[in-house]
């Protein structure tokens, strides 16, 4: 006589294969499919989320590593800010990772920094080194229309009066480069911006965006908004490092 084989409840249960295993119904993957989807949908946008916080704090570690470097420099050449109390020039306000002995690598910051940051000192040949603590590490993820190497990303900016909210702290800090759209500026003492304003209220460096850059030309390396959502991160120049909402278009 054959059997026939009943749910527990009088419903009818799943079809039996030949080697005796139940299988799964048409209805109920759907439903395991909708519930994965479902799941998916709420913990993408948290880990996306977690992802940008570990970069914001990866990005205020190498910030308090440059800023613990920059007050070994200013320990080494009479409170002068880099480059240092011999050059008559000074910085550009765009920040790269990249040096190596050249003219041109001489007005970034990270040039007088490498070695207090326990980095190679800048190469004599062609190859040039990047020091990834000075990039912040979401401008990973952005991928400008011209795709320059990270050496030559522009990532960080250094104070600058014309795109700051601080109004008292008129000249350039780290002095100006030659060649530029203004004339050029020698490194000032730390002393020089402590007798206008409090070291805590001036930033040393900035995260750049191009919401809040003004017209450069290396403007579109730079990612639409700011990197960090709608913060960005700052250096000040008593070495602690905070983030603050993105303000006006054009200023930081």
């Amino acid at each position: 006589m054959q059997s026939k084989v009943f749910s527990g409840s009088g419903s009818r249960n799943r079809r039996v294969g030949a080697d005796g295993r139940r299988g799964f119904t048409l209805i109920e993957l759907l439903v395991v499919i909708a519930i994965i989807a479902i799941l998916a949908s709420m913990l993408l946008p948290v880990l996306g989320r977690a992802k940008a916080k570990t970069h914001q704090i990866k990005c205020i570690s190498n910030l308090k590593q440059t800023g613990i470097a920059v007050q070994l420099f200013l320990d080494d050449n009479s409170d002068v800010l880099p480059p240092g109390p011999g050059p008559i020039y000074g910085l550009y306000f765009g920040q790269r990772p990249g040096y190596r002995e050249a003219t041109r690598y001489k007005y970034e910051l990270i040039y007088y920094l490498a070695k207090y940051l326990a980095l190679p000192p800048p190469s004599a040949g062609p190859e040039t080194n990047v020091a990834k603590v000075f990039f912040c590490p979401a401008f990973e993820r952005y991928q400008p229309p011209v795709r320059e190497p990270l050496a030559e990303r522009t990532c960080y900016g250094v104070y600058h009066p014309g795109y700051s909210a601080l109004t008292n702290v008129v000249f350039r800090p780290f002095g100006y480069p030659p060649g530029q759209e203004a004339a050029m500026e020698k490194p000032h003492k730390i002393s020089e911006i402590q007798a206008v304003a409090p070291l805590a209220d001036v930033w040393m460096l900035s995260d750049l965006d191009q919401l809040g850059c003004p017209n450069v030309g290396w403007k579109e390396e730079l990612p639409p908004t700011p990197v960090h959502g709608s913060t960005r991160t700052f250096l000040y120049f008593d070495n602690h490092v905070a983030t603050k909402r993105a303000g006006k278009k054009g200023v930081l």
